[in-house]
């Protein structure tokens, strides 16, 4: 007995060290990075009493929290004291500040929850019920806050304004048919039982709850602004601090680290408060939470001692494993499409897909099973979770070599090798919901990923229409160009394709899948990408092969594409013709002279449209220029080192820059992988790829995973060349999706 709980207390004091590591370090970079001095001088002015108020507000909100998280595991049905709550909450706090916010969180609260026999997909439904009902009511406050500072709430036009209201359409457009089309008649049969009023009443507790929790943060940071600046007033702090809160609460840093300054320097400088001052106060409020969090965890963390047998806790009647192995995979479906980008404190903007989190709890969960159910890790492909390994392997190596050769970069880590992890979780995040539902859940989320795509391409083409009736009207649109939102038109023509791919296989009534696909052939019209209509055509030979489509209904597919392209010319040539004709009768013209102008207008109308919005065939000369450059360079750096590459990021190093500014990258797959991993780096990425496509080609009765899978391979085998689409999430999570299903004949390797 003794010697468990000598054990329980070193296990306690090595997470307490850690935790206090993680906020060392976190100090420390960001006093090399404005200054200890002046901090050190600022803070040692202030009153003691101060801190301590400060601290006190900290705690009362920690505590509120616990009673949150008490409240909401109640009512989802695992109910917990409030000593364990304030546990969950501590833990789960510091296992944020040491990894991503919403990952470490869960991971740290499934850690110290599964003691009391709490499953980890309880804890992901409580945490994501929990932050869903805060972030509303964070981002209500915020809007209270802005409205408050500035007098009204607007979007500037000129500075990203247009490009989010574009996103808040595609997303509701996007989900809406995603809904539609998809999981929305499965999910409205199992949310209907929830819909009732007690539901209504446990909804208003946590918003309650969660209101509670704000309103002693938001009396830190007006402590300590006051504090380190009293000309300003309360009321001015206050609505500050509720979007210092807000962004701070977005799961995109490391414990809100970067995101807390950057919104503290805008809100609070807007109030008249200085850069220094403002960082400070948001530094002191990072730090003094997670001493708060810490203390607790100490005091509180031996609640969750494993029980006694007999005392486990009953299962809740939902089963939130089952559900989430649905709502994850429907959810990444359709955010996959969008990949944004959110401006850091430095400046820079960070480029982040939306489905991000997802896919990342959705791998978590996935490895959390493999645990327990071992078998849901068994594919369709024997021996590929070895192969997997390897390429692992593979990666880890150049990444070193990379280290050893030029030094850590952060394109490496995060970018190539890290990303790569991110890669895994969207091919496991889909495999859930097939390893579920089987063919039903393979076919859901086809369905749901084909709806959301051609509903964005459905909005670039309103806006493409829109653009060519008015020119000269500020739209965040390029019509020969168009990009989705996947911030470049190969990515988005690689969305596309993959879109084709999902409408070939699942789409049952033939008229409306013929419709789909000429959506999806108009919306690779107009992004303009040459690999992406070359790609297109392989797949309409595949398809033709595989018997996934017939000659007639393509003929018929890019005959309809070919009307929905013209539209937009016909339509501004015909607004052009009206627009001339009203002129000329306003100005009392005689009829050869209005038939004269409405000719013309007509002619002209036509051929600007048609100048505007035809995309060229033949690539710019200093695109080919740039293209050719890259591959000669990824050629001499293959020479160079061709066993194992120059190592993950060499290519990066050369800070070779392209036109457009930004440094310029390895226009195809095989010759990066050549130039940074070799050889040996080829042969274990590439037989894996080339035995599996060789496998579903002879298989005798290909299913739809099987022929998923070709099709995704040769598109993704296509663009490739030309482009490198590694690191593209569609062509994972697809991919993962298919290899998930059983097959119905195996092949050795």
């Amino acid at each position: 007995m003794g010697k468990n709980a000598n054990h329980g207390s070193l296990s306690r004091m090595i997470r307490s060290f850690v935790s206090f590591s993680f906020l060392a370090i976190a100090t420390g970079f960001l006093g090399w990075r404005f200054g200890f001095n002046p901090a050190l001088s600022a803070v040692g002015n202030l009153p003691v009493y101060v801190f301590v108020f400060a601290l006190m507000a900290l705690l009362a909100n920690a505590l509120a929290a616990g009673w949150r998280l008490k409240i909401v595991a109640n009512d989802i049905g695992h109910p917990i004291d409030f000593r364990k709550a304030i546990a969950g909450v501590s833990v789960g706090t510091l296992g944020g500040s040491a990894f991503f916010q919403l990952a470490g969180q869960l991971m740290a609260r499934g850690a110290i929850m599964s003691r009391g026999g709490v499953p980890f997909a309880s804890v992901v439904v409580i945490t994501l019920y929990e932050r869903a009902v805060a972030a509303i009511v964070s981002g209500l406050l915020a809007l209270a806050g802005a409205y408050y500072i500035f007098g009204q709430i607007a979007l500037d036009q000129n500075n990203g304004g247009k490009d989010f209201v574009k996103i808040v359409i595609g997303l509701l457009a996007a989900t809406i048919a995603g809904a539609l089309l998809g999981y929305g008649r499965r999910a409205a049969t199992a949310l209907s039982p929830m819909m009732t009023g007690h539901f209504a009443v446990k909804l208003i507790r946590t918003v309650a709850s969660s209101l509670l929790v704000q309103l002693p943060m938001m009396m830190a940071y007006v402590i300590l602004a006051h504090a380190l600046s009293p000309s300003i007033s309360i009321n001015d702090l206050a609505a500050a601090a509720c979007l210092v809160m807000f962004a701070a609460s977005v799961p995109i840093s490391l414990a809100g680290w970067g995101i807390r300054e950057m919104s503290a320097v805008f809100a609070l400088g807007a109030i008249g408060m200085g850069t220094g001052n403002a960082v400070l106060t948001a530094i002191i409020v990072g730090a003094g939470s997670l001493i708060i969090m810490a203390v607790l965890a100490l005091v509180s963390v031996s609640s969750w001692d494993p029980p006694a047998s007999g005392n486990a806790q009953a299962a809740p009647k939902i089963d939130y494993l089952n559900t989430l192995m649905w709502a994850l995979p429907v959810a990444a479906a359709t955010l996959i499409l969008f990949q944004i980008y959110i401006p850091m404190y430095s400046g820079t903007l960070l480029n982040v897909n939306l489905a991000d989190p997802v896919a990342i709890l959705g791998g978590s969960i996935f490895l959390l099973q493999t645990v327990t159910k071992p078998s849901i890790s068994q594919w369709r492909i024997p021996k590929l979770n070895l192969a997997i390994g390897a390429m692992t392997v593979v990666l880890a190596i150049s990444l070193i070599a990379g280290a050893t050769r030029f030094g850590y970069t952060g394109w490496a880590v995060v970018n190539r090798f890290l990303g790569w992890f991110v890669l895994l979780a969207y091919a496991t995040t889909a495999a859930l919901i097939v390893k579920t539902g089987d063919e039903e859940g393979l076919r859901t989320l086809l369905f749901t990923f084909l709806a959301a795509t051609v509903a964005i391409v459905a909005i670039e083409y309103t806006l493409i229409v829109l653009k060519l009736l008015e020119p000269d009207a500020s739209l965040p649109i390029v019509a020969n160009a168009v990009q989705g939102f996947a911030q470049n038109r190969n990515a988005f023509a690689f969305q596309l394709l993959m879109a084709l791919c999902a409408a070939l296989l699942v789409w049952p009534t033939p008229r409306i899948r013929t419709l789909l696909i000429a959506v999806l052939f108009v919306g690779l019209w107009f992004c303009g990408s040459r690999s992406g209509w070359g790609a297109a055509a392989i797949l309409i030979l595949a398809a033709l092969y595989l018997r996934t489509s017939s000659f007639p209904e393509m003929v018929k597919a890019v005959f309809f594409a070919c009307l929905l392209a013209l539209f937009p010319y016909a339509l501004s040539a015909v607004y052009e013709a009206m627009r001339a004709s009203v002129i000329a009768t306003m100005h009392g013209d005689s009829l050869p002279t209005l038939i004269n102008e409405v000719l013309g207008a007509l002619v002209n109308g036509a051929m600007s449209a048609v100048h505007y919005a035809l995309p060229n065939f033949l690539p710019e000369q200093s695109s080919t220029a740039e293209r050719v450059l890259s591959m000669r360079r990824a050629w001499e750096m293959f020479y160079n080192h061709p066993i194992l590459g120059a190592g993950l990021g060499a290519f990066k190093e050369l800070k070779i820059m392209s036109s457009s500014g930004e440094p310029l990258v390895i226009h195809s797959t095989v010759l990066w992988i050549l130039a940074e991993m070799g050889i040996f780096g080829l042969i274990v990425f590439g037989y894996p790829a080339f035995k599996l496509l060789i496998t579903e080609f002879r298989r005798k009765e290909r299913d739809t995973a099987s022929k998923l899978l070709i099709l995704c391979f040769l598109a993704f085998g296509v663009m490739s060349t030309p482009a490198d689409m590694f690191y593209q999430r569609t062509f994972w999570f697809l991919i993962g999706a298919a290899l998930a299903m059983r097959a119905p004949i195996q092949y050795e390797w």
